[in-house]
C-alpha cells in the first residue's frame, strides 16, 4: 500500500511552535510540583527540552532547497556545455552534408532547445554515435575523434548532475517527512503538557492557566483552515 503523505498536525510555523514549547517547558520547570502529580517528573521536563533541542537541530526545507539549487545549477550549466559541443559537430555536419539532407537529419536535433534534460541527454549521446559513424566524411569540416571523445565525457558528466539533483530532490522530500513526523510527536507532547497544566490552574489562576493555552483564539482552540 503507497504511503499516504504526511501532514502537520498543528496550524502554526515550525518557529512559532518551537517558541511555544520553549515557554510551556519554562512554565513547567516552574510547576514542576503539581505536574508530578500528574507523573510528569523532572526527567520528563528534562527530555521534554531535549525533543525540543533536537527538532530545533534538524535541517530546515530552506537548507535542503539550497541543496537541490546547487545541483540545478551545476547540471544547468553542464547542459550548456552539451549543447554548445553538439552544436559544433551540427555546424560541420550541415556544412559538409547541407541542412536539410538525410544525413544531417540522423543526429536528430531538431528542437534541441526546448528539450528537457533527459531528451537533451537522449540527443547528444546520439550525437555522439552518428559523429562517430561519420568521422571519416566530416574530418575534412574539422570533425575530429577529439571532438567526439570530449562529447562523450560531457554526457557522462551532465548524466551525473542530472542523478545528482534527483537525489537532493528526493534527500529533501524524505528530510522533509522526517521534520514533519518529529514535529507532529513535538507537538502531541505540548497539547499533553499543556492539557495537564489547564487543568492544574483552571481553578485557581487564570493567569497561569493561559500560560499553557496554545492558540492565540478566543477559544484557544486551533484556528481554521483557510482556504484560497
Amino acid at each position: 500500500m503507497e504511503k499516504q503523505e504526511v501532514t502537520r498536525d498543528y496550524r502554526m510555523g515550525d518557529p512559532i511552535l518551537i517558541g511555544k514549547c520553549i515557554e510551556v517547558h519554562a512554565f513547567m520547570q516552574r510547576d514542576a510540583a503539581p505536574f508530578n502529580d500528574f507523573n510528569v517528573m523532572a526527567p520528563d521536563i528534562a527530555a521534554f527540552n531535549d525533543n525540543i533541542n533536537a527538532f530545533q537541530d534538524i535541517e530546515t526545507d530552506e537548507e535542503l532547497q539550497g541543496v537541490v539549487s546547487e545541483y540545478t545549477e551545476l547540471k544547468d550549466a553542464k547542459a550548456d556545455e552539451v549543447k554548445v559541443a553538439v552544436r559544433a559537430i551540427l555546424t560541420r555536419a550541415q556544412n559538409k552534408f547541407g541542412l536539410g539532407t538525410a544525413r544531417y537529419k540522423k543526429f536528430g536535433t531538431k528542437g534541441m532547445d526546448a528539450f528537457d534534460d533527459l531528451q537533451l541527454l537522449a540527443c547528444s549521446k546520439r550525437v555522439k554515435r552518428v559523429a562517430e559513424g561519420f568521422l571519416a566524411l566530416l574530418g575534412a569540416v574539422g570533425l575530429t575523434a577529439a571532438m567526439i571523445t570530449a562529447l562523450d565525457v560531457l554526457n557522462e558528466a551532465f548524466e551525473k548532475t542530472i542523478e545528482d539533483q534527483r537525489d537532493a530532490i528526493a534527500d529533501r522530500d524524505i528530510a522533509t517527512e522526517d521534520r514533519i513526523e518529529q514535529a507532529n510527536a513535538l507537538y502531541k507532547l505540548l497539547v499533553d503538557y499543556c492539557t495537564i497544566g489547564k487543568n492544574i490552574w483552571v481553578t485557581t489562576d487564570e493567569a497561569k492557566y493561559n500560560d499553557y493555552v496554545i492558540y492565540d483564539t478566543p477559544t484557544g482552540a486551533a484556528p481554521p483552515v483557510v482556504t484560497p
